[in-house]
Formats: structure tokens, sequence, C-alpha cells
């Protein structure tokens, strides 16, 4: 971490132009580092989703607490306490305003054996691979060391593609031949990827067949992930790491698709679903499905089950 002091004047200033609703209780302080609860020291700010005796007794000088909780709790010794309806959220938006050089510090691209700059806000890795027709949002867009981008990929603006990502590469389709061969379907769709998004470490997204390979604005993609050619995702879905998302299928907006989830092809998933860690999903969904098992049905179902089977005889 850089070598800053930050008084909570500036944190509350912060919050004001912000348009954060908060509460404070106790006496101004300073700190120079945001930290994690139970790992802080006093010269800290930290968050607690909970009023807490833990959170309490942690020795930072600023801490973080539901809004609900301003009327729970006295004033505390050397310490700030600031109620905020979301904590864990207030907290990421100080992080990146009052510590942004130390954000961008740690993605590596202040670093100029990691990464050149080709704007004043677009940077690539030197062992990323873009290729010439590729088209490269023009703000906040990061391309971390070995991402491979092929022809046909649209970036929108902040996006950053995480390091061994593959964006664009031949999906995989095959046409049977009458004698049992197998000849691979061409795929020149490419891949369009909307603002505001980010795609975990070495996840491939396929190029679309004749159409392109779609990912809507706001979409969180985790590590390892496969998204197969002609796949639509709609804007703000989470997709979690190791998650299979098979050719053709559509996910509807706002969905959340949990670690190692695989769904089959020309699947339609409905808005604001939840799929459950694990879940292996054969049938369309439809909004506001939870679901969950293998092969997935809705969770609290699969839950009376899983009871049953831990049930002594």
């Amino acid at each position: 971490m850089a070598d800053r002091i930050i008084s909570t004047n500036e944190l509350c200033d912060f919050l004001i132009t912000s348009g954060i609703d908060f509460k404070t209780l106790g006496a101004h302080q300073t700190f120079d580092r945001p930290a994690q609860l139970g790992k802080s020291n006093p010269k800290s700010l930290v968050w607690s989703k909970t009023l807490s005796s833990d959170a309490l007794a942690c020795p930072s000088s600023v801490l973080m607490l539901p809004y609900a909780a301003a009327n729970e709790v006295s004033e505390q010794e050397d310490k700030l306490l600031v109620f905020v309806h979301n904590p864990r959220d207030v907290f990421r938006r100080v992080v990146l305003e009052l510590f942004a050089e130390d954000c961008m510090v740690a993605k590596g691209v202040r670093d100029d054996g990691m990464f050149r700059q080709l704007s004043e806000s677009v940077w690539i890795a030197h062992t990323a691979t873009v290729a010439k027709d590729a088209q490269l949002g023009s703000e906040n867009v990061i391309i971390h060391p070995g991402v491979t981008i092929y022809p046909g990929v649209k970036l929108g603006n902040n996006v950053e593609i995480l390091p061994g990502c593959t964006i664009g590469a031949p999906g995989f389709g095959h046409v049977r031949q009458e004698g049992g061969a197998l000849e691979p379907f061409p795929h020149i769709g490419g891949v369009h990827i909307g603002d505001n998004v980010m795609v975990g470490s070495h996840t491939c997204i396929d190029s679309g067949g004749l159409s392109p390979t779609l990912i809507g604005d706001g979409v969180r993609v985790g590590n390892l992930t496969q998204i197969a050619h002609n796949v639509e995702i709609e804007r703000n879905c989470l997709v979690g790491t190791r998650v299979q998302v098979a050719g053709g299928t559509r996910i509807g907006e706002g969905t959340e698709i949990w670690a190692g989830v695989t769904i089959s092809n020309n699947r339609k998933i409905g808005r604001n679903c939840n799929i459950k860690i694990g879940a292996i999903v054969i049938t369309h969904l439809p909004d506001g499905a939870v679901v969950s098992g293998n092969f997935a049905i809705p969770h609290d179902r699969n839950l009376e089950l899983f009871a049953k089977l831990r049930s002594p005889l």
C-alpha cells in the first residue's frame, strides 16, 4: 500500500458527495489502509455485516457497520463507527475511491514490464495476443497476461479480461458424415462483450457459428469457465467458477450461476434464476427458478429429498 494518511473527514466528504446515507459515532480518526476484520491494525478501515463483540473489539480506528445498529451501540474509545445501509458495498466504493492508485497497482497496470498502455485508460499485457481487427472499448479496458483475443471479437468499455483467457476461438461444433467422420462447422460469428464486464482467469468464450456469442452489460464470469458458441448471457448475470454453458443456451438477465454448474445446450434459462453449486441443468428454467442437484430440480424439493436420504432407517 502507498504511504498515505486519510482522515475520516475525507471519508465523510466522499460519502456525502456520493449521496450515501450514513451516521457516525465517536471522534474523527485517521487510517492508512483497508483491512479484513480480524486482521486489522490500529490505523485501518474495516467493515462488518453485523454488530458483534468481535467487530467492536478489533483494533481498527474506523469501522463500518449496518445502519440499523446505530442505536444499539455506545461510543467506542479511539474508534469512529460509521453506519451505512450496505457496509460491504460502501466499503468497496470507498476503497476504489480513496485507494484508487493501490487498486491499479494491484492489477499490474503500473508495471511497465507487464503492460503497455495504449491510451489513457486502455492497457494490454505484453504477453497478450490481440487480433488486428478485434475491437476494444476506448475507456477502462484491461487485457491481462496470456490472453488471446481472436478476430471478430468486440469489447465494450470498462471491461477486464483476466490472465489466460481465450476469447473468440472457433466453437466446438461438428457435423458427422455418412461414414462416421466428424467435420468442423465453420465458426465466423465472433464474440461481442458489452460494457462493465469482467471475465475470470483461464476462461474460454467461443466464437459463434454464424452470429456472435453475446455477453451482456454488467456480466461477471469466474475463473476456469467455458461459454460455448452462440450462448447469449443477458445483462447483470453472475457466472461462477468452473461453469460449463453448452452451445446455443440463453441465460436471462440477473441470473446467478454458482460454481461447478453444467447447463446443457440450447436451454432457455429465465431471468433472475438461482442455479446452485454443482447443479446439472438439462431443462428450460422459468423466470425466478431456484434449482440444485443432478439433474437440477427445484432447490426446496432437493433439500427435502436430501433430508430423507440422511434420515435413519
